[in-house]
């Protein structure tokens, strides 16, 4: 079994490592951090209900005993203060350890989903101040733009290396999907340009066949 300070140290480096991970950005770490955070801190109450079911918790100074000078006798036994465990944390403590099991797992969840909504929420807010700054509507997305982008620069007849040197992608199969779009559409569009000018030079050979009626029909058919 871990000691109360083995269980504090790992909680406050669980605290020391979600603030890593927010200034790093990392969603991922950072619910871990705040899931360690809350299990150490729930096993300090633990650790506190076993002193207090085996040798018993502080309880000040001893009833009915006094020394020297008749000064109070304190209570021997280890107080949260003198375990760095101070009134904040060893509340949030006791507020876990009532918690059953299934409760207690359903809390973690839900925490560990807050800092994933946090950090969605923290990045839209970024998107809609680059929006209102570039002033584009609002409800465009990063992703979106850079589809965009990439869209454009396909159309416009340039390379997956040149577009992915703009883009930032690592994959040219990504990219790949916005060249092979634009040679396509592209493609349809030559076809379709040369059926219409075989059409326009079919309907010209046509008129050109058909030859006015002469003079001599034309006043034969007058007289």
């Amino acid at each position: 079994m871990r000691s109360v300070d083995e269980v504090k140290d790992i909680r406050d480096k669980a605290v020391a490592m979600a603030a890593y991970a927010r200034q790093a950005k990392n969603r991922d770490l950072e619910a871990d951090a705040v899931e360690i955070r809350m299990r150490a801190t729930r096993r300090l109450d633990q650790l506190r209900q076993v002193q207090k079911e085996t040798v018993g918790l502080n309880q000040g100074a001893v009833p009915g005993k006094t020394g020297l000078r008749s000064n109070p006798v304190l209570d021997p036994r280890p107080t949260l203060a003198s375990q760095g465990i101070d009134k904040n944390l060893a509340h949030q403590a006791r507020l876990l350890g009532a918690l059953s099991d299934e409760k207690f797992e359903a809390v973690v969840a839900d925490a560990r989903d807050k800092v994933a909504r946090a950090v969605r929420n923290a990045v839209r807010e970024v998107e809609i101040l680059r929006c209102d700054e570039a002033g584009l509507p609002r409800g465009l997305s990063a992703h979106g733009l850079r589809k965009a982008c990439c869209t454009r620069l396909a159309d416009a007849g340039c390379s997956e290396k040149q577009i992915a040197a703009i883009s930032g992608h690592l994959s040219m199969s990504e990219v790949g999907r916005y060249t092979k779009a634009a040679d396509q559409a592209r493609l349809a569009r030559d076809a379709i340009a040369m059926f219409s000018s075989m059409r326009t030079s079919e309907c010209q050979t046509s008129a050109q066949s058909v030859k006015p009626p002469s003079n001599a029909l034309k006043e034969q058919g007058e007289n």
